[in-house]
């Protein structure tokens, strides 16, 4: 069971689909929707920070999942 560090709750996987971070950034309205909330993983979490750092920005509600693929999926981050 994963659960989210900033609020507790347990996030259940319901979609996961495999995108580079760039292209996530060039057209993030054909990927997400910001009624919804996302959490974003690479394989080290640098990217995977950094891209959501630039995406609550635009106003999504993006998750980083720290440490990456290869942690034990800790949540950090906050939504909104």
């Amino acid at each position: 069971m994963l659960k989210c560090m900033h609020c507790g709750k347990e996030v259940k996987r319901i979609e996961s689909i495999g995108l580079e971070m760039g292209n996530l950034l060039k057209n993030p309205e054909k990927y997400l929707m910001k009624d919804k909330t996302y959490y974003i993983m690479c394989q080290s979490g640098a990217r995977s920070n950094r891209t959501t750092k630039i995406l609550n920005k635009q106003g999504y509600q993006v998750i980083n999942v720290a440490g990456g693929v290869g942690s034990k999926y800790q949540l950090t981050g906050s939504v909104g």
